[in-house]
């Protein structure tokens, strides 16, 4: 067996921040402020409100379903990556959506910013 030391540089592991950013890049885009980006009691309670086994669940099946897309993809050759490059913009749009769908699940909204 291998001891691996646990980091402690004082910095939280970048895979927990992500799961505090999603939630504040949602935040900041449906309120157009960065003060809610970085509200983390905020960000906390909807994570919260979606529960924190779901949101996670969601994240994984996410990503697997993306790599396996992108994946079966690029192994097609000659033209798997071409195709890859191509579909990009769906996917991203894809996540985008199932991300906001994701945010929405956990009830109403912050109000957004004046038009």
């Amino acid at each position: 067996m291998i001891f691996v030391p646990a980091r402690n540089d004082g910095k939280p592991p970048a895979k927990i921040l992500a799961l505090f950013a999603i939630i504040g890049i949602i935040r900041f885009a449906r309120t157009g402020t960065m003060e809610e980006a970085f509200n983390f009691n905020a960000i906390l309670a909807t994570i919260g409100k979606i529960g924190w086994v779901s949101y996670i669940i969601s994240l994984i099946v996410l990503v697997v379903v993306v790599a396996i897309v992108t994946g079966i993809l690029s192994m097609i050759p000659f033209i798997g990556g071409i195709l890859v490059f191509i579909l990009f913009p769906v996917i991203a749009i894809f996540e985008a959506r199932y991300l906001a769908l994701l945010y929405d699940s956990a009830g109403p909204a912050p109000v957004t910013a004046p038009a």
